[in-house]
């Protein structure tokens, strides 16, 4: 079991039971076991993985997306460039 992210990367965080944790969050801490979900009792076996400026929650990689690098040009660029081939 490998985990997706990586200590001090930059993820997003997506989560329907903590809303007012959505956001951009550095990964702190990494670790693979078992962990109690946010709204029940149940155990979850597998990667958690905590955040800076949550607490002392752990989340799980279903919450969690990766922050892609914004491109080199604007979307209005790149239509441009699209429609307007160079020839070779």
């Amino acid at each position: 079991m490998n985990p997706k992210f990586s200590v001090d990367e930059v993820v997003i965080l997506q989560s329907v039971e903590c809303p007012e944790f959505n956001g951009d969050h550095s990964v702190t801490e990494i670790r693979v076991g078992t962990f109690k979900e946010q709204s029940s009792e149940l155990s979850v076996e597998g990667i958690g993985y905590r955040l800076g400026g949550t607490g002392d929650e752990w989340w799980c990689e279903s919450a969690l997306r990766k922050k892609h690098q914004p491109g080199e040009q604007s979307f209005t660029d790149l239509m441009a460039s699209l429609k307007n081939p160079v020839s070779v």
